[in-house]
């Protein structure tokens, strides 16, 4: 009986140990539409702690915050606070809806403003401030980095949307005419290390590897990983799921933007350069 229950205990002390605390706030009110992000805290951190912010896809018609989830909890496991943050959705079907994509640039800046805002508060550093997302949530972060000139009137413009690094599955850049204006007329120098995932058959890959070539141009710390034969959205598959996060955050730690020891990458769920796979 005694052995059982020093199993339970055992059990329970490492669930609680990397159980992460999930708090839920407004960032911002627009049109009586309320905007909320969620943060995840580490179990255990000392001091401020690097932040990496989310952006969920759904081509600016659907989704939520809580389809990046598992990425949360993957970097929060590994010392992060990070967050999942919804944004306005565009109404379906409407032909006008391509020129409203710039209302979610707006909410999406500022989402990465209010997070700084508040970095007391969430401890977190500033100076480390790491953005992300899946699909249009990874158009979004690449925009929210590199666009100046789109911004909310009612945000502080003292405080920058640059970041330190992108994580990119799969960003719809081209061809869809909605994903406007074109992140590879802003890609220049300054443009952060970035990371990108995609599946061998995506339609975004092609607009991928200009993201990449524009990258390499400008002397761009920056990698591009194929998952053969899958298609658009497969990092949030079981399997993928794990070996693209693992990816994602060796890249940082090769970088000097995240700590610990390079993790053994699942070898059932490779993902390849994107040289392999396009000789």
């Amino acid at each position: 009986m005694k052995k059982y229950a020093l199993i339970l205990f055992l059990m329970i002390a490492t669930f609680t140990a990397f159980a992460q605390e999930v708090s839920t706030y407004q960032y911002k009110n627009i049109n009586g539409e309320q905007l909320k992000l969620d943060v995840y805290q580490p179990s255990t951190k000392t001091g401020n702690a690097p932040v990496i912010i989310f952006f969920h896809g759904g081509g600016f018609v659907t989704g939520n915050k809580e389809q990046m989830k598992e990425q949360c909890l993957f970097f929060s496991e590994r010392g992060f606070v990070t967050v999942s943050a919804n944004y306005h959705l565009l109404p379906k079907g409407d032909p006008s809806a391509q020129s409203q994509v710039a209302q979610c640039i707006r909410d999406a800046k500022s989402a990465v403003r209010w997070i700084k805002e508040n970095a007391e508060k969430l401890q977190l550093d500033t100076n480390m401030v790491l953005l992300g997302g899946g699909s249009a949530g990874g158009f979004l972060a690449t925009e929210v980095a590199l666009n100046n000139d789109i911004n909310e009137n009612s945000d502080n413009f003292k405080i920058s949307t640059k970041a330190k690094a992108l994580v990119l599955y799969n960003p719809a850049y081209i061809p869809e005419k909605r994903y406007n204006p074109n992140v590879l007329n802003l890609v220049n120098k300054l443009t952060p290390p970035s990371i990108l995932f995609f599946g061998s058959e995506d339609k975004f890959k092609p607009g991928g590897e200009e993201f990449l070539k524009l990258l390499n141009q400008n002397k761009i710390t920056s990698e591009l990983w194929v998952a053969k034969g899958e298609n658009h959205g497969f990092f949030n598959k079981e399997g993928w799921k794990e070996a693209s996060n693992i990816k994602a955050i060796n890249f940082l730690r090769k970088i000097g933007l995240a700590i610990g020891a390079q993790e053994k990458e699942p070898s059932d769920f490779a993902l390849y350069p994107l040289d392999s796979i396009n000789k």
